[in-house]
């Protein structure tokens, strides 16, 4: 598998099923996004294209520490001159 934290050893087909019901089938009617296969895929492209972990590791924002989310919209702004949506969901 391509996808990071995924053992490419182990069927993992019931957690593609589960991201794609909850997170991808709203795009069915965009060609691009049409099918869970291109929903993954254009996931991955736009990953390797552009990279956000290694853009924030550049300015010391690593997983697994805490940051105010104004610090990593500004860095996402500064690194890729667009400014970004976060979103908290403080239930989970």
């Amino acid at each position: 598998a391509n996808w990071q934290g995924i053992d490419a050893s182990k069927n993992h087909d019931w957690f593609w099923k589960h991201e794609w019901k909850k997170h991808g089938s709203c795009s069915i009617s965009l060609e691009l996004l049409n099918s869970m296969e291109k929903y993954f895929s254009r996931g991955l492209e736009l990953y390797r294209k552009y990279n956000f972990t290694k853009k924030l590791k550049q300015a010391n924002i690593v997983p697994g520490q805490m940051y105010e989310v104004q610090r990593i919209v500004d860095e996402v702004t500064r690194a890729y001159g667009k400014r970004g949506i976060v979103t908290c969901d403080y239930n989970k």
